[in-house]
């Protein structure tokens, strides 16, 4: 039987104020109450294909990691979700669209990720959580918004947010939660990880700020 660590506790309780932070965020809650541009939305998209891509491409590194390789479920990459996201939104020349560029808060969160999580597998759990348990939780609201708000191009630009059905989700956040509560992680690191959660927060915040400044500002 796997000894419980308390490290799902400890990060949801110690990052919850930035949790706040970010839900506070006027971008976001643009998008939530349907008075985001689509153009906003296709940015955010881009920001985040970017994001994933870096994180996914260093998670090769952690298969079989007693810490990293456990949050490696076959359901959660978004990276080719993202990808078609952006074909539906742009089209298929969308690289070279000026609305899917890379803002300078994505390259800054993307080069902190390449400097962390290929050496950490803390590190890679700390920016693995707050992405995809995000996605999990919150991201199903903004997944349910498009829908709803943005119609036929919303539902069809969101399979990123999409994990089959709602029991699915359930099931994978109850699963997901379980995998870093028996992660073999001593205290000591435990609050590294939870500090570098906060961090992958205030990155986070960084880039939905910047895409603010141009799209509900």
């Amino acid at each position: 039987m796997e000894t419980r660590t308390g490290l799902a506790d400890r990060l949801r309780t110690g990052t919850k104020q930035a949790h706040r932070n970010v839900g506070a965020n006027p971008l976001l809650r643009a998008l939530l109450a349907g008075s985001l541009p689509m153009a906003g939305y296709a940015a955010l998209t881009a920001q985040y294909f970017a994001i994933y891509r870096t994180l996914e491409r260093h998670a090769i590194h952690w298969i079989g990691n007693p810490i990293a390789g456990r949050m490696l479920f076959p359901e959660l990459p978004r990276a080719a979700r993202l990808r078609h996201d952006l074909t539906v939104l742009f089209g298929e020349g969308w690289r070279e669209r000026t609305g899917a560029a890379i803002r300078p808060a994505t390259e800054r969160y993307c080069a902190h990720l390449d400097r962390t999580v290929r050496h950490w597998p803390g590190g890679f759990l700390a920016h693995h959580y707050v992405r995809y348990l995000g996605d999990l939780s919150g991201g199903q609201l903004v997944r349910r918004a498009l829908s709803h708000n943005y119609g036929y191009t919303g539902r069809m630009a969101s399979t990123f947010y999409q994990f089959s059905c709602a029991r699915t989700v359930k099931l994978l956040r109850d699963r997901y939660r379980e995998a870093i509560d028996t992660a073999p992680v001593p205290v000591a690191e435990q609050r590294a990880i939870v500090a570098e959660a906060e961090l992958a927060f205030r990155l986070n915040q960084d880039v939905f700020a910047e895409l603010g400044e141009i799209y509900s500002g």
